[in-house]
């Protein structure tokens, strides 16, 4: 528990070398189990029940395809065919796939925005076609060049792409 469970805040430095030992990043800190009943901790809540559905829904985000697998962590921008991490713009992108319920393959592809503010990013995609944002009220995209061009995705959030 690192107390996010329930949106708890934590005033970390980012350089801890001479930080007072409240402000230091490796110590106790208990969850705090009222604030899951909070305004925050039960919009937190419903959210993760969104999530794990998502999960119980599709179990092709259970299986162990993932891309980039082999990612150059030297690199500190998305690779040439789009994927992985940008750091600049906080953005990360990767593909992942698997057997649904009915045996079909399913798709998806994942951008999280880790930073304060929309980003627009090209997403590449591995099939042309319709896909859907599960994350973000079932948006229905179509694509072609196997890429969605300049997509924003929202700050401290993100899209699940996801095909059938």
């Amino acid at each position: 528990h690192n107390g996010q469970e329930w949106g708890q805040f934590e005033d970390l430095w980012e350089d801890d070398s001479h930080a007072p030992p409240q402000f230091k990043r490796v110590q106790s800190r208990p969850l705090r189990w009222a604030e899951n009943a909070d305004t925050i901790g039960l919009a937190i809540r419903d959210r993760y029940r969104f999530l794990l559905g998502l999960r119980q829904q599709h179990p092709g985000l259970h299986s162990p395809n993932f891309y980039p697998n082999d990612y150059d962590w030297n690199w500190h921008s998305f690779s040439p065919e789009g994927y992985g991490v940008d750091e600049q713009r906080q953005v990360i992108i990767y593909h992942r796939w698997g057997n649904a319920a009915d045996g079909q393959i399913e798709r998806f592809m994942v951008v999280l925005n880790f930073s304060d503010t929309a980003q627009y990013v090209t997403i590449p995609l591995p099939t042309n076609g319709q896909w859907t944002d599960l994350l973000n009220g079932n948006t229905l995209v179509t694509t072609q060049d196997y890429r969605l061009l300049n997509y924003p995705i929202p700050s401290n959030w993100g899209c699940l792409f996801w095909q059938k």
